[in-house]
């Protein structure tokens, strides 16, 4: 996928006041969806992009975007600072979706999101052990007290018959 596919898969979760953001992108892998993050915020806003193995993204004008390596179910940032998290075909490495999804809320702000890309897909193979269908996201993040999950686009996989889809969830 394109940076700009990318971008266009997840614009419609932004209505840019001008307000600048810190966000962490989980799981940033290449850094596709970490620049079409940065094309998404406003101007002096801050990514966190963590992945298992070390990357390079960027330099992007008028956003910074720092890399760190790390394991996304064991990394931590302080309580409430976030304003919203990124995780782009990363949810589906996680095995105990239940903590995880507690350990995001606690690094949000009161009015913080999470923005999901995932493959709409309930069967495990080598590249997706443990998928997540849009369904199930609803279902889970509800189950663990957020507040609304509502998808906002969805695109064919190149890798087959299945979608991929990204929702917004608030807190």
């Amino acid at each position: 996928m394109t940076t700009t596919d990318a971008t266009a898969l997840i614009q419609p979760a932004f209505n840019t006041n001008g307000t600048a953001e810190y966000w962490a992108d989980l799981g940033c892998g290449d850094g596709v969806f970490t620049l079409a993050l940065a094309n998404c915020l406003a101007p002096g806003s801050k990514i966190d992009a963590v992945d298992r193995r070390v990357v390079t993204i960027g330099p992007v004008s008028n956003i910074l975007i720092r890399t760190f390596t790390a394991d996304i179910e064991t990394v931590s940032f302080g309580t409430g600072q976030l304003d919203g998290i990124l995780m782009a075909n990363s949810f589906h490495y996680v095995k105990e979706k239940g903590p995880m999804i507690l350990a995001l809320r606690s690094f949000l702000q009161n009015n913080g999101r999470v923005l999901m890309v995932e493959y709409d897909r309930v069967s495990p193979n080598k590249w997706v052990p443990f998928p997540i269908s849009y369904p199930e996201v609803e279902l889970l993040f509800k189950r663990h007290g957020y507040g609304s999950v509502k998808k906002i686009g969805e695109k064919r996989s190149v890798f087959g018959p299945h979608k991929i889809y990204a929702c917004i969830i608030s807190v």
